[in-house]
C-alpha cells in the first residue's frame, strides 16, 4: 500500500515566527500597500491617536470654521491585526487611489489647520489586502460594492476604537478622582502640599455626527461599570471673538467671587455680632474667665472679626488682579491665533496647488496597482479552490485509512477472541470427560453402598421392632411389680396404723395397773409368799408362747412359702429374660460387626453408638438385677418380721385373755412387767420400720428416676433412627442434584456447541466482509495513486502562480517606493 507525501511545514512570513503550520500546501501572507486619502495618517498607536483627536478639536476651536467632522476621522486609520507591528517607513500624507478629489464625495479641501495636524503625526505605509480600492476606470457597480465595503470596515473600526477611549477616559477619570482624595488625604494628615494636578478634557468622537456640512453635538454618555455621569466636552463652531465677548467674559470671572464674597460678609458679621455680646456680658460680669490662658483665648476670639475683615479686603484685590491678567492673557493669544490663521490659509493655498499635481500623477499608479491586485485575486482565488479540493482528498483519506485501521484492529481482536474460546473449549471437554468418569464411578458406589445401606436398614428395622417389643415387656413387667409393692407398702402401714392403736390401748392399762399397782402394795406380803406359785405360772406362760397353736403356724408358713415361691419365680422369669438380652445382644454385635465390615465410615459410627448404647444397658440390666436381689431379700425380711409380729400379738391377746379368766393378783405384777418389755420391743421394732419405710421410698424415687433414663436412652434411640432416615433422605437428594448438574452439564455443553459453530458461521462471514474490503481498498488505493499524482500536478501549477505572486509583488513594492518616493517630495514642498 502507498500513501501520500507527509506534510510540508513552512514558517509563517508575514509574522515573522518560526513555528510551523502543518499544511499541504504552502501558504504564504503577502501584504501590499493601500494607498489611502491626502488626509488621513496612517496606522496610528493609542498615544498618537489620543494626540491626533486633541489636535483636531484645538485646530477646529482655532479656525472657528464648521468642517465636516467624517474627514477629521478618517484621517485616523484602521489598523490590521497583522500590520500592527509594522514600524513606519515614510512621513506625510498618501495620496487617495480613488478618483479626484473634486468628484469624491467624502473629501474635500483640507485647511491650513489640517495640514498642521498631519505633519505632526507619524505616517505608515497602509497595508490591508481584503478591501482592494476601486479604479477610475472600473464600473459603477463594482466601485458601489468597494465603498459599501470601506464604509462597513471603517464603521466597525470607529465603533471598536470609540469603545477603546471610552474605556481609556473611564479608567482616566478614576485615577483623576483617587488622586484627588489622595491629595485631600495628605493635606489634612501632613500637611504638605503636593501642588496642583494637571487639567485636561475628556472628548466623546461619538458623538461627532456630520451632515451637509453642520455640527451637531452630545453633551453626556452614562458609563455602564461606574455608574458615574461622565461628561465631555462639546465641539462646537466658535465665531469670531471680539471685544463684547472679553467684556462679557470679564463680568462673568468678577461675578464668580462675589458668590463667595457675600457669604464671607454674612459670617464674618455673625462673628462680629457674637463677639460683641460676648463683650457686653463679660463687662456685665455675666460672664467670668479664670486662668491667663482663656483670658488670651477669649480675647483673640473676638479679635477674629477684624482679621477675617482684613483677609477679605486682601482675597479681593488679588482675585481683581488675576482676573485683569487673564483677560490680557487671552488677548494675547486671540492675536496670535489670528496670525496663525492668516499663515495657515496661505499655506492651505499653496498646498491645494500642489496637491493638484501629485495627484493627477497618482492616477496612473493607482490604475497600475488596480491591475495587478486583480490578477493577484484571480491567482489567489484559483489557490483556495485547489486547497479545497486537497483538503476533501485528504479529508477522505483520512477516513479510508480509519476504517482500514478499525477493521484491521476488529480482525485482530476477532481471531484472538476465536482462538480463546477454541482453548476454552478444549478445556472444558477435558474437564467434562473427567468429571463423567468421576460421576460413574461415584455412581456406582453410591449405589452399592445404597444396596448394603438398605438391607443393614431393613435388619436393624427388625432388631428395632424386637427391641421395642421387649421393652414394652419389661415396663408391663416393671409396672406390675410396682403396683404389687404399693401394696405390700400399704398393708404394712395398716399393720402398723393396727400396731399403734394396741399400743394405745396397752398404754391405757398399763395406766390401769399402775393404779392397781399403788393398790396391791399392801398386798406384797401375800405375793412373795405365793412366788412359788406365779414362777410356775410363768413357766407355763413360756412354754405357752414358744409352743403355740399348731393349726395357726402352719397357715402361716403356708402364706410364707407362697410368697417365697412368687419372689423366686420371679427371680428366674428374670434371669431367663437377662439370658435373652444376652442373646439378643450378641446376635446385635455380630449384626454390628457384620455391618462394619461392610459399610462405610458414617454407618460404623452409627454401630459404635450402639454399641456403646448396649453396653451401658448391661450396665443397667446388672444394676436393675442388684436392685431385684435387694427388694426381694428387703420383701422376705419385712414378711418375716411381720410374720413374728402377728404371732407375738396373737401370743399377748391370749395371754391377757387367760389373765382375766384367772384373775390373780399376783400373776398381774409378772404380766404388767412382760407388757412393758413388750411395749418396749414393739417400739424398737417400729423405728426399724418406719427407717425400711424411709428406705423404701428412695428406692422407688431411684426406680422412678431409673424409668425416666430409660425413656430418655428410648428417646435417644428414637432419634438416632430419625437421623439415619434423615442420612438416608440426604442421600438420595445428593442422587439427584448429582444427576440435575450432569444434566445441567451436557445442556452446557450443547449450547457451547451450538454457540461455537455460530462463531464459526460469523468468522466466516467476516472473512467474506473482510475480503470484500480488501477489494475496495485496492480500488482506493488505486485512486489515492491518482489523486496523488492530480495533487502533485495542482502543487506544481501552485509553485508557479507563487513565482507570478511573487514577480508582481515585487512589482507593487517598486511601484510602492516610487509612491513613497513622490510623496516625501511632495510634502519637502509643503514643508517648505
Amino acid at each position: 500500500m502507498s500513501f501520500p507525501k507527509a506534510p510540508i511545514q513552512r514558517f509563517n512570513e508575514n509574522n515573522g515566527s518560526s513555528a510551523p503550520q502543518t499544511k499541504y500546501f504552502p501558504q504564504k501572507t503577502y501584504s501590499y500597500q493601500k494607498v489611502s486619502r491626502i488626509d488621513s495618517p496612517t496606522f496610528l498607536n493609542d498615544t498618537q491617536r489620543s494626540s491626533s483627536s486633541i489636535a483636531i478639536t484645538n485646530n477646529i476651536k482655532r479656525c472657528g470654521r464648521s468642517e465636516s467632522v467624517d474627514t477629521r476621522m478618517n484621517s485616523i486609520a484602521l489598523p490590521n491585526k497583522n500590520l500592527d507591528k509594522m514600524k513606519s517607513t515614510s512621513r506625510s500624507k498618501i495620496p487617495s487611489p480613488c478618483k479626484k478629489p473634486q468628484n469624491h464625495p467624502m473629501i474635500r479641501k483640507p485647511t491650513s489647520s489640517f495640514i498642521d495636524m498631519s505633519s505632526q503625526s507619524q505616517n505608515v505605509s497602509i497595508q490591508n489586502r481584503n478591501i482592494p480600492k476601486p479604479a477610475a476606470n472600473t464600473n459603477d457597480k463594482q466601485n458601489k460594492k468597494v465603498y459599501e465595503m470601506q464604509y462597513f470596515t471603517k464603521k466597525k473600526r470607529l465603533s471598536v476604537l470609540k469603545k477603546e477611549l471610552l474605556s481609556k477616559q473611564k479608567s482616566l477619570l478614576d485615577l483623576f478622582s483617587s488622586m484627588s482624595d489622595l491629595r485631600e488625604k495628605v493635606l489634612e494628615t501632613t500637611g504638605k502640599d503636593l501642588g496642583p494636578l494637571e487639567e485636561f478634557k475628556l472628548v466623546d468622537l461619538g458623538s461627532l455626527i456630520t451632515g451637509s456640512n453642520e455640527v451637531h453635538s452630545q453633551k453626556t454618555s452614562e458609563g455602564e461599570g461606574a455608574g458615574e455621569d461622565l461628561t465631555f466636552t462639546t465641539l462646537r463652531t466658535i465665531g469670531e471673538i471680539d471685544n463684547g465677548f472679553l467684556t462679557h467674559l470679564e463680568k462673568k470671572l468678577q461675578e464668580i467671587p462675589e458668590i463667595n464674597k457675600q457669604l464671607f460678609q454674612t459670617l464674618i458679621v455673625q462673628t462680629i455680632s457674637s463677639n460683641e455680646w460676648m463683650k457686653k456680658l463679660k463687662d456685665e460680669n455675666k460672664i467670668t474667665i479664670e486662668g491667663e490662658g482663656n483670658q488670651q483665648q477669649f480675647d483673640n476670639h473676638l479679635n477674629e472679626g477684624e482679621n477675617l475683615v482684613k483677609k477679605l479686603d486682601e482675597k479681593k484685590n488679588l482675585e481683581e488682579q488675576a482676573v485683569k491678567e487673564l483677560i490680557q492673557d487671552i488677548k494675547k493669544k486671540l492675536r496670535h491665533y489670528g496670525s496663525l490663521e492668516k499663515a495657515d490659509d496661505d499655506k492651505h493655498k499653496l498646498n491645494q496647488e500642489r496637491l493638484e499635481i501629485i495627484q493627477s500623477e497618482n492616477n496612473d499608479l493607482v490604475k497600475k496597482v488596480k491591475f495587478l491586485t486583480e490578477e493577484l485575486e484571480n491567482e489567489r482565488d484559483k489557490s483556495n479552490t485547489l486547497k479545497d479540493r486537497k483538503s476533501t482528498v485528504d479529508i477522505q483519506l483520512k477516513g479510508v485509512r480509519q476504517k482500514l485501521r478499525d477493521m484491521e484492529q476488529k480482525l485482530s481482536t476477532d481471531e484472538i477472541r476465536i482462538v480463546q474460546l477454541l482453548s476454552q473449549m478444549k478445556v472444558l471437554e477435558g474437564q467434562l470427560k473427567t468429571k463423567e468418569a468421576t460421576f460413574d464411578h461415584k455412581a456406582k458406589e453410591l449405589q452399592k453402598v445404597n444396596k448394603t445401606t438398605g438391607e443393614q436398614m431393613a435388619k436393624l428395622e427388625k432388631q428395632r421392632n424386637i427391641h421395642e417389643a421387649r421393652i414394652n415387656e419389661l415396663k408391663k413387667e416393671l409396672s406390675c411389680k410396682e403396683t404389687e409393692a404399693l401394696a405390700v407398702i400399704e398393708d404394712l402401714q395398716n399393720k402398723l396404723k393396727d400396731a399403734q392403736q394396741k399400743s394405745e390401748e396397752a398404754d391405757k392399762l398399763r395406766i390401769t395397773a399402775e393404779s392397781e399397782l399403788e393398790t396391791t402394795k399392801a398386798r406384797m406380803l401375800e405375793i412373795e409368799e405365793k412366788g412359788k406359785q406365779l414362777t410356775e405360772m410363768a413357766e407355763k406362760t413360756t412354754s405357752i408362747i414358744v409352743t403355740g397353736d399348731e393349726s395357726k403356724r402352719s397357715e402361716r408358713e403356708v402364706d410364707l412359702w407362697t410368697e417365697l415361691n412368687s419372689t423366686r419365680e420371679l427371680l428366674e422369669s428374670a434371669e431367663k429374660q437377662i439370658k435373652q438380652l444376652n442373646q439378643e445382644k450378641n446376635e446385635f454385635m455380630e449384626i454390628v460387626k457384620q455391618a462394619a465390615q461392610e459399610d462405610d465410615g458414617n454407618i460404623r459410627n452409627i454401630c459404635t453408638m450402639y454399641h456403646t448404647k448396649v453396653i451401658e444397658k448391661d450396665a443397667q440390666i446388672k444394676e436393675l438385677q442388684n436392685q431385684v436381689a435387694e427388694l426381694s431379700a428387703s420383701v422376705s425380711s419385712s414378711q418375716e418380721q411381720n410374720s413374728s409380729l402377728e404371732t407375738k400379738l396373737k401370743d399377748l391377746q391370749d395371754i391377757f385373755i387367760a389373765q382375766k379368766e384367772d384373775n390373780t393378783s399376783v400373776g398381774n405384777q409378772l404380766e404388767i412387767s412382760e407388757l412393758q418389755t413388750k411395749v418396749a420391743d414393739l417400739q424398737v421394732t417400729m423405728s426399724q420400720m418406719l427407717k425400711e419405710k424411709e428406705q423404701l421410698e428412695n428406692t422407688l424415687i431411684q426406680k422412678q428416676l431409673e424409668v425416666e433414663q430409660r425413656d430418655r436412652i428410648m428417646r435417644g434411640q428414637s432419634n438416632v433412627l430419625r437421623v439415619r432416615d434423615e442420612l438416608i433422605a440426604l442421600l438420595k437428594e445428593r442422587e439427584q442434584r448429582q444427576d440435575e448438574e450432569i444434566s445441567s452439564l451436557q445442556t452446557s455443553l450443547e449450547l457451547r456447541e451450538t454457540s461455537a459453530q455460530k462463531v464459526t458461521e460469523e468468522m466466516m462471514e467476516k472473512f467474506g466482509a473482510m475480503q470484500e474490503l480488501c477489494s475496495t481498498l485496492e480500488n482506493k488505493q488505486i485512486l489515492i495513486n491518482r489523486l496523488e499524482k492530480h495533487v502533485q500536478k495542482l502543487e506544481e501549477q501552485n509553485d508557479k502562480g507563487e513565482a507570478r505572486r511573487i514577480r508582481y509583488e515585487a512589482r507593487i513594492t517598486q511601484l510602492e517606493q516610487a509612491l513613497q518616493e513622490t510623496n516625501q517630495r511632495g510634502n519637502k514642498f509643503l514643508l517648505i
